[in-house]
């Protein structure tokens, strides 16, 4: 064995030995700003939308929101969902605010559909009834 290949194995073994090996995935900061626009669009982060949305595995989502939380752009996960600290759209209505009105609005349709047909049924017992003299 000569000295060289025995310093660079020595050097390598006691450099590794330091090394501990991350369990924490890469995370290219391209896809970290894709998840920070997404919470703060969406107003809402958890691990399921991240790995819909950003294509990625369950273990890079978690991480994902663990630097999300770490940075200070959504809020500790309560039951896995976390909360933006700034929202982008705080002026946008939601879809859940507007059902009730949906639902509301498609009663009033539905009843002047019925009135129609309640009235188109009542001009068609009349000419029934009163049939043309010959």
């Amino acid at each position: 064995m000569n000295r060289r290949h025995f310093i660079s194995t020595s050097a390598a073994v006691i450099g590794a030995a330091g090394l501990t090996p991350s369990s924490a995935p890469a995370i290219s900061p391209r896809m970290l700003a894709n998840a920070r626009i997404f919470a703060t669009s969406h107003n809402r982060c958890t691990p399921d939308l991240l790995v819909r949305h950003l294509r990625v595995s369950p273990e890079m989502a978690g991480h994902i929101q663990r630097q999300l939380v770490r940075r200070g752009i959504i809020t500790a996960p309560v039951a896995g969902a976390s909360v933006a600290v700034n929202p982008a759209n705080t002026y946008c209505i939601p879809n859940e605010a507007l059902k009730p009105n949906n639902i509301a609005q498609k009663i009033c349709d539905l009843r002047a559909h019925a009135r129609r047909l309640l009235e188109q049924l009542d001009q068609d017992e009349d000419q029934i009834s009163m049939p043309d003299a010959v």
